[in-house]
């Protein structure tokens, strides 16, 4: 009886580490589609936004400088305020950064919200690490570092949705608010 018992232990506590990865995976690829959003959508917000060559450089510089900064600035928060805490705290940043890209009237706005989309991004990282380095044993955390750092290979698909590019001729804004909306909810779901 009692093994059966730390078996259901053990079972339940496998189900819970997964879950905690899936929900960081889910998070990080969510993050890859938003990231996405502007390259594909821009020429249907050009007709709005017109935007030059070189702007649209600088929009993408825009988000990497900040992301690649505060890769360890988001690892550091997180070691202050917890994983839990610290990865809501990045969700609900970058979700409401890539949501504010919708009310963007021009290359500036557009250029600070993808700036601040890049500082809320980079700490998705850290956080998977996190995640799988305190709800893993050593023995099992490679399999759990894959796991979340697969869902990369998202940022080399463009953003689909049922098969759709984005870019749909007027429904540019519903394609920054429509992901935004499942990542401000998921974070709380635990």
């Amino acid at each position: 009886m009692l093994r059966n018992a730390n078996q259901t232990t053990r079972s339940n506590s496998i189900e819970v580490q997964w879950y905690f990865v899936a929900l960081v995976t889910a998070a990080i690829a969510i993050s890859y589609f938003d990231r996405q959003t502007l390259p594909v959508a821009i020429s249907a917000i050009q007709r709005t936004i017109p935007l030059s060559d070189q702007q649209f450089s600088w929009l993408q510089f825009a988000f990497l400088i900040p992301y690649a900064a505060m890769y360890a600035a988001g690892g550091r928060m997180l070691d202050i305020v917890g994983t839990r805490r610290g990865f809501i705290l990045i969700m609900l940043w970058w979700s409401v950064a890539a949501l504010l890209h919708s009310f963007a009237t021009g290359a500036i706005s557009l250029g600070m919200f993808r700036f601040l989309l890049g500082i809320g991004e980079a700490g998705n990282w850290p956080a998977g690490v996190k995640v799988a380095t305190e709800w893993f044993p050593e023995s099992e955390r490679a399999l759990a570092s894959a796991a979340v750092r697969a869902v990369r290979q998202w940022r080399y698909a463009p953003p689909q949705v049922d098969g759709h590019t984005v870019e749909a001729e007027t429904h540019v804004t519903i394609s920054f608010l429509g992901d935004d909306a499942v990542s401000i909810i998921l974070p709380p779901s635990r």
